[in-house]
């Protein structure tokens, strides 16, 4: 095949095996041996043209070729040696293939747009041993072979019709085009995007089940989905496959007649249709079924009882509950990372369907540097759901996607308008949702403005408690059911959880404060989250930790807007303890919402006592140092922290002297490590704090073995590590197991990679626990198998990286990508490595730790060649450099070489 992907004008050639699913199911060692064959004829005839295999999905290939002509003759060359092929008895191959010539977009090896969808569809209306081509490849191509036109064609989730042609004269029968039955499913004027492997599935599953329903949020693309799956099975069905839209239907008994009318049947008795169905192959798509729903059941019901060849696929906000209903839930369009790439971003369905209609409605608007920002931000905002996406582009008649972007909070009344043909409920995204609202219960409706309170994602227990009270007579569970039922309900039965998508969960808002409900359910909501923090929080310092952070962590949207309440309410004495329970919380996993909590316990300390005022600061300084690397911040907190215990008359709180201690050890301080950990050991033991009492040894031992006292330092490890072991925290094993590797490597001559590493490797188990114990432990870990030249050492330090950003820990950053640069280096990276350590210096030098591994770090990059010099074209966005890691070390994983000599 060929060496190199060809751009520009490319011919797409896809094959396909008729049949393949029967024949993989009746005679499946038959088809091992075929299918082996199949593939060597195939990828013989593509790379003796120069033709370049980017897939092989299925039992076929996906080929580009720089030239149509290859493309054609391989075609032809293909079929004859599949032809003159031997096949085994129960495996008579028969292939059908497509060209279409035309621009795509490549990216990594693989191709993607239009021309793309043109070349499979196009492939997908043939026969086997049929090869068919568009009008684009036989301009291209003239000459090479015959062709015979076979007229114009609707295919299948295109928008206009192609012409088509074959090559060479052979008889076959009629295309399996959108034209090659009788139906009455509309022309689609624009591409179906992000939804070919959804339309693949539904499409087998359609075939083999008599009753497929559609279900899903309104806007979200059913009725969309669904006529691209039928137009893809049409051909199948010889009486037809047609669209029955019951949108315009406001009374149930209407649904015979619109059904009849549909479907050309000269009767209008629900009895009479089923008779009419009875001996007919037929597809039905019953669409908008939901305010009907009864009525289309009864039909449905007796079709399926008397007609046996008709199949039927249903839209609905909610199941029909018949007997042998197969219901799948139709997503919201994928959308891209928050900092992604224009690539990247043109990817993502979402972001693809807004800049189409963008370019449809204004011609000013260009997809570029300027706007992809907006772009992604309004379709991640709109939760990937294509009528709200579809809405806002719309808008750019009149304002710009940063505009757009910017008033999304106002999007019920910003996003008006629509297609004057589109029906009443679906010009404004807010009659879109009142649609599914208005059909709801009285029970249902009240349940469904309460469940606005919650930000993100809940679980059972928090509705019953949240969105009930003891007034109510209704079932609020039962309520919620109905609600997942009918779609305005998210639920994910993997992690057990609930939500609203964003924009129902506006409109919910909006309800609920004309209901004059909003502080009521946001006090009980707060009040929930309160007390759980109160009794989870302390099962952080013990054995209980795994689960209660998985609890906590679970919640964090909700633990926000619980402080975020607190604080609109004043109640600064509920905060302090909120946050004095959640230290190890916001230590572990949530650092930027404690040091905001924290920050407003600050602002407000004349309301508070003083030593939560004195706890807080010391708090905030653990932070700064541990989390951000923010030693300044760290000195200022903790001396503010000490000032305050000073000028009351009380202790001193431990964390603000394990800060100091923390910033003097990152910056080469071993003495006022020491003095200041020896303080803290002090003040920690006179407390029950089970953490202060562990982390401060910890920083003992690191200052003792810096200052090359290594006996002294086992002795503190060894008491950190049995306190730790007493009070069953993994996240307290785990932190004297990464500070003993620390002391390993943190040697003055030279680090001890191979004890480093038999100690990561006995506390391996203790490292399970979740949070910012991961990251310290992948920084270490992989800083000791790169001393060791082991290349599993980049897969260690990336993912040290990628949890340093979530976690916004700029120096473990900072470490991170000047080990990776010395390890990209050794791996023959040499200009990803000196972007690495351009970044760092221009972006991160500040967060610089002072320490030996620094000292032998820089050592070594001096003699990669490597230097901190500031260069030219280093990227300035973080994203880019997190993506640039990954793709480099995907890269090396694949090589697997040594590292360091």
């Amino acid at each position: 095949m060929g060496t190199e992907p060809p751009s520009g004008t490319v011919t797409f050639l896809f094959t396909d095996i008729e049949g393949s699913t029967s024949l993989w199911e009746t005679a499946p060692d038959a088809m091992r041996a075929a299918l082996e064959r199949h593939d060597s004829i195939l990828r013989s005839a593509i790379g003796g043209h120069g033709g370049y295999i980017f897939s092989t999905g299925g039992d076929g290939f996906a080929a580009a070729f720089a030239r149509a002509g290859e493309a054609v003759t391989t075609a032809v060359e293909a079929q004859q040696g599949l032809m003159a092929e031997t096949w085994p008895e129960l495996a008579r191959l028969r292939v059908r293939m497509g060209l279409h010539s035309g621009e795509a977009s490549e990216r990594d090896g693989d191709y993607f747009g239009t021309t793309v969808n043109r070349a499979a569809r196009l492939m997908a209306t043939a026969h086997g041993g049929q090869v068919v081509c568009s009008r684009s490849t036989t301009d291209l191509a003239a000459g090479v072979v015959a062709f015979h036109s076979l007229g114009e064609h609707r295919l299948r989730d295109l928008a206009a019709a192609e012409q088509v042609f074959q090559v060479g004269d052979d008889v076959f029968p009629p295309l399996r085009s959108v034209d090659a039955v009788p139906t009455n499913l509309p022309t689609t004027r624009t591409e179906l995007l992000g939804r070919s492997e959804e339309v693949a599935t539904l499409a087998a599953l359609t075939a083999k089940e008599r009753l497929v329903t559609l279900t899903g949020v309104g806007g979200v693309g059913k009725t969309r989905l669904a006529l691209g799956v039928a137009a893809s099975v049409a051909p199948d069905y010889a009486d037809g496959c047609w669209l029955i839209d019951l949108a315009p239907v406001s009374d149930g008994s209407e649904v015979p007649v619109v059904t009849a009318a549909a479907i050309r049947a000269p009767v209008t008795a629900a009895a009479a249709i089923v008779t009419y169905l009875s001996d007919r192959r037929m597809l039905l798509l019953l669409d908008n079924c939901e305010h009907v729903i009864g009525d289309v059941a009864d039909l449905v019901d007796g079709v399926l009882e008397s007609a046996n060849e008709i199949h039927v696929i249903a839209t609905s906000r909610e199941p029909l509950g018949l007997d042998g209903e197969v219901v799948r839930r139709v997503e919201s369009l994928g959308v891209s990372a928050e900092e992604a790439t224009i690539e990247e971003a043109r990817a993502a369905p979402a972001v693809r369907l807004f800049v189409e209609r963008a370019e449809a409605v204004a011609d000013r608007f260009v997809f570029d540097d300027t706007t992809v920002g907006p772009v992604t931000e309004i379709c991640r905002r709109l939760d990937g759901i294509p009528l709200a996406i579809e809405l806002a582009a719309a808008r750019l008649r009149s304002m710009s996607a940063e505009e757009i972007s910017r008033r999304l909070d106002e999007r019920f009344r910003l996003l008006g308008g629509g297609s004057r043909r589109a029906q009443e409920r679906q010009r404004t995204l807010s009659a879109t949702v009142s649609w599914s609202h208005d059909l709801l219960s009285v029970d249902d409706q009240t349940v469904f403005r309460r469940l606005a309170v919650f930000p993100a994602s809940f679980d059972l227990s928090a509705t019953e408690e949240v969105a009930s009270t003891e007034d109510d007579r209704f079932d609020v569970v039962d309520c919620l059911l109905s609600l997942v039922d009918r779609s305005l309900v998210q639920f994910d039965p993997e992690k057990g959880r609930y939500r609203l998508l964003e924009t129902l969960r506006q409109y919910a808002a909006d309800k609920l404060a004309d209901a004059g409900e909003t502080e009521t359910f946001r006090r009980r909501h707060a009040q929930f989250f309160l007390a759980l923090v109160l009794r989870r929080g302390p099962e952080l310092l013990d054995d209980c930790y795994v689960e209660a952070h998985a609890a906590l962590v679970a919640e964090l949207d909700n633990l926000r807007a619980t402080a975020t309440w607190l604080i609109d309410h004043d109640r600064w004495a509920d905060l302090a303890m909120f946050c004095r329970t959640s230290i190890v919380l916001a230590i572990q996993s949530a650092p930027v919402e404690g040091a905001d909590w924290r920050m407003q316990i600050i602002e407000h300390r004349s309301e508070l006592q003083d030593n939560e005022v004195v706890t807080a600061l010391g708090e905030l300084a653990y932070l700064a140092v541990q989390s951000f690397g923010a030693f300044d911040d760290a000195i200022r907190w903790a001396n503010q922290s000490e000032v305050v215990a000073d000028e009351c008359g009380i202790d001193h709180s431990p964390w603000a002297l394990i800060s100091l201690g923390s910033v003097a050890i990152m910056t080469g301080r071993y003495a006022d490590a020491l003095d200041a950990g020896e303080r803290a050991i002090e003040l920690a033991d006179r407390t029950d704090e089970w953490a202060t009492q562990v982390i401060a040894r910890l920083f003992v031992s690191g200052a003792l073995a810096s200052l090359d006292r290594p006996e002294e330092s086992d002795r503190a490890i060894s008491e950190a590590l049995r306190r730790a072991k007493s009070s069953g925290s993994p996240m307290n094993i785990g932190a004297a197991a990464i500070t003993a590797s620390s002391n390993s490597l943190n040697r003055l001559e030279r680090p001890d990679f191979i004890t480093s590493k038999q100690i990561i490797d006995e506390g391996r188990d203790a490292f399970a626990a979740p949070g910012a114990n991961e990251m310290w432990m992948c920084l270490m870990f992989g800083f000791t198998l790169l001393g060791l030249g082991e290349s599993d050492a980049v897969g260690y330090l990336t993912r040290a990286l990628q949890l340093a950003d979530r976690l916004n820990a700029q120096h473990v950053a900072e470490r991170s990508l000047r080990l990776l640069a010395l390890a990209f280096a050794q791996a023959g990276h040499a200009k990803e490595a000196a972007i690495l350590i351009g970044y760092a210096e221009i972006h991160l030098s500040r967060y610089r730790m002072a320490d030996p591994v620094n000292t032998w770090m820089e050592d070594q990059l001096d003699r990669a060649g490597l230097t901190s010099e500031r260069l030219e074209g280093v990227p300035a966005k973080r994203g880019e450099i997190l993506n640039l890691v990954a793709t480099t070390e995907r890269s090396i994983a694949r090589d697997s070489p040594g590292l360091l000599d």
